[in-house]
């Protein structure tokens, strides 16, 4: 047969061919791509594209056909496909999991619940994760986490209360336990260095069907609620609404027992000290010279552990300068700028009053009754959050109320913008307490901490 005889041939028995495509690719018009962008979309047929691509091939397929031969010969066969080595997942209260490739490099981060979402909200730090080793992916995630607001940087294991962070590995066999040990050393270390107490808890688990596991994660959305839309989707949104609307009522009460307690124990200190400075001079004011007081030194104490705790907790810093010889006393000018902050927080008393029957129940279950939406948003707004986020939170919690099945996927996207904002204030609020430099926990000292927890 002659050289275009055959190409002939060949062409026709392409052109007759079924192309190895799914039936909507066949549909799809191919781009041409010059310098890296497409060009000429939807300039051609499909059926146009499918016979360039053919002639494409068949006028190389001559030329191929005695390379291909060579190469098989000579070139070693492929390597098969590597499985991916572990599954790691991080619980904080955010709660992700980190696919790892066989070199227990990060090949994709998925979110596992509302909190994960707000975790990984940032593209740009969810893109930094894929290729760092499992530790260094751990601590950036945990990193973030603290950056967020979800570790209590105060909590040193007193009255049972520490940090935890729990880190599973899952495999088709037990995962190489060096990576686990790194990935706990690492967070262990880390926080130390912070001089925050974690305590990281390990586990690995060996699944039979670890492949097919994988494969579902593979395919699964990044983020949690994308991933439970579908026939959950109500169930989804309200369980992400409401719990929101309930860590925002925790956290705001948190801060509402504070300002009380910051302004009795003021109140406190100016009626120990109130008979020795004329009027219109205030405790602070007082050197060593003036008051060598051991009850006063022992209120002031106490009142610097109130606004550590204001700082580290809500990110809003009172505290004084402690190297400024000046000041033996907190040196805040507690009686005109926390006295106005407290009289504005008295001014929604009446919506803490309303709101207090959900302190100790779970808002999620329970929901908030719709005549205290209005004390909701007051409450929660003076204390920690923007209006524009709390009344995103209410437009998320009325769009559950009122739902309608038509609408799931408005109602999705209007939870998801309200949870990029709430990730993005709880970045601003807590990054800066989080980020100062605090005294290094060192060995003898998390030691006792481990002691106090009863995890040595």
């Amino acid at each position: 047969m002659k050289n275009d005889e055959f190409l002939s041939a060949l062409n026709a028995e392409l052109n007759s061919a079924d192309l190895p495509m799914s039936e909507k690719l066949k549909a799809e018009p191919i781009l041409a791509a010059e310098n890296g962008k497409n060009e000429g979309a939807g300039s051609r047929s499909p059926r146009k594209n499918r016979r360039l691509w053919l002639s494409v091939a068949a006028c190389s397929a001559a030329a191929c056909v005695a390379a291909i031969c060579i190469a098989s010969a000579l070139a070693p066969a492929a390597p098969p496909v590597e499985a991916l080595g572990a599954c790691m997942s991080l619980s904080i209260n955010p709660a992700v999991s980190v696919l790892l490739d066989s070199e227990n490099k990060v090949k994709k981060v998925l979110s596992d619940n509302s909190d994960g979402d707000t975790l990984l909200q940032d593209s740009e730090f969810v893109a930094s994760l894929t290729g760092l080793s499992a530790a260094e992916a751990a601590k950036k995630l945990a990193e973030r986490a603290g950056q967020s607001g979800y570790f209590d940087l105060l909590a040193d294991g007193t009255d049972g209360k520490y940090n935890q962070i729990e880190v599973g590995f899952e495999g088709a066999e037990l995962p190489d336990g060096s990576v686990v040990s790194a990935v706990k050393n690492t967070l262990t270390q880390y926080f130390k260095e912070k001089g925050v107490f974690v305590y990281v808890e390990t586990s690995q688990t060996a699944r039979e069907d670890f492949q097919e596991y994988l494969a579902s994660l593979e395919k699964r959305a990044t983020e949690w609620l994308d991933h439970s839309a579908g026939e959950e989707t109500k169930t989804a949104l309200k369980d992400s609404a409401y719990g929101f609307a309930a860590d925002a009522l925790k956290h705001s009460f948190a801060k509402y027992d504070l300002y009380q307690a910051i302004y009795a124990k003021n109140a406190e200190i100016v009626a120990q000290t109130g008979g020795i400075f004329a009027e219109g001079s205030s405790y602070w004011e007082l050197t060593d010279d003036d008051l060598l007081d051991e009850t006063v030194s022992a209120l002031e104490a106490e009142m610097d552990l109130l606004l550590d705790q204001m700082y580290y907790g809500f990110g809003e810093d009172y505290r004084v300068d402690r190297g400024d010889p000046l000041f033996s006393l907190t040196g805040w000018i507690l009686g005109e700028k926390f006295g106005t902050m407290y009289e504005g927080s008295m001014k929604v008393e009446a919506a803490a009053e309303a709101l207090a029957i959900y302190r100790e129940t779970d808002i999620s279950q329970t929901g908030v009754r719709t005549e205290h939406l209005g004390a909701f948003v007051a409450f929660t707004t003076m204390h920690g959050y923007g209006g524009g986020v709390i009344n995103a939170l209410q437009s998320a919690l009325g769009a559950v109320a009122d739902w309608v099945q038509e609408q799931a996927g408005a109602y999705i996207e209007r939870m998801q913008g309200f949870i990029a904002d709430w990730s993005q204030g709880l970045y601003e609020t807590y990054a800066e307490a989080f980020n100062e430099g605090r005294e290094e926990i060192s060995d003898e000292r998390y030691e006792e901490f481990l002691e106090k927890i009863q995890k040595n």
